[in-house]
């Protein structure tokens, strides 16, 4: 991640691990080792979907220190004035957001939240 998508692929936006509780990704490690290993790779961010109580042995034996590179990326997510940071109704009032409900109503299984 740092080497080829940073550097020679020039990303600057933020990186998110893969679930780390997928089977594929568990191994025999404990779920705070693999996160470990994902912030060490170069992720700024964890996920660990699927097993509530293991987030919180993640959370608890975790160190991590935010960066003023991490800080850089994070704010680029956010528009250039905080007030035009949608609501939870206004973003689904937005005709992408329900065009993509409508596409994700054929998938079959899925559930909007």
């Amino acid at each position: 991640l740092k080497t080829i998508l940073r550097e020679e692929l020039g990303f600057s936006g933020l990186i998110f691990s893969d679930d780390l509780s997928m089977k594929g990704a568990c191994g025999d490690e404990p779920p705070l080792v693999r996160a470990q290993k994902a912030l060490a790779a170069g992720c700024d961010m964890v996920l660990h979907c699927n097993h509530p109580e293991e987030a919180d042995e993640i959370l608890a034996g975790l160190e991590w220190s935010r960066t003023p590179a991490f800080d850089e990326r994070l704010a680029r997510l956010l528009p250039d004035e905080a007030e035009s940071v949608l609501s939870m109704e206004a973003l689904r009032a937005e005709p992408r957001w329900q065009r993509a409900e409508e596409l994700l109503a054929d998938i079959e299984g899925f559930r909007a939240a």
